[in-house]
Order: structure tokens, then C-alpha cells, then sequence
């Protein structure tokens, strides 16, 4: 439980400050991921629920079917 909030804590930071950084770098602004980056700092609170929503279920989905195991015992 505790690897499943630290990581959303982190995903949830990385969410608000990117786009704060990305703002101020003199680059293309019209490059799709900075777009996205600018939609995200126009709408931190419903993109950060949904970025700790996909974080929490990749983290809990992760322990829970192991696929690097299952792919281990493939090869």
C-alpha cells in the first residue's frame, strides 16, 4: 500500500510542476506532448485525479498479475 502512494504522491508532483517547467523552456510550443503539458497546467486538479487514478491501478495491477514474472518464465 505504502509503494502504491508514494508513487502517486510522485505522479501527482510530476503532474503540477511539469508544466510550470515546461512553460518557461524556449521550445516549439507547438509540439503535441507540450500542448498536452499546457492543457495540464490549465486543469491541474481533474488531471492529477485522473494521472493518480492510472498510477494507483498500474502499481496495484502490477503486484497483483506480475508480469515481468510471467514473461520471465516464457523465455
Amino acid at each position: 500500500m505504502k509503494c502504491i502512494l508514494n508513487s502517486v504522491l510522485i505522479a501527482v508532483a510530476l503532474n503540477l510542476v511539469l508544466p510550470q517547467v515546461v512553460a518557461y523552456l524556449p521550445i516549439d510550443k507547438s509540439n503535441e506532448y507540450i500542448q498536452m503539458l499546457d492543457h495540464h497546467k490549465m486543469t491541474p486538479v481533474s488531471s492529477s485525479i485522473i494521472v493518480a487514478l492510472i498510477t494507483s491501478l498500474a502499481v496495484y495491477l502490477g503486484y497483483l498479475l506480475k508480469p515481468v514474472e510471467r514473461l520471465q518464465k516464457l523465455v
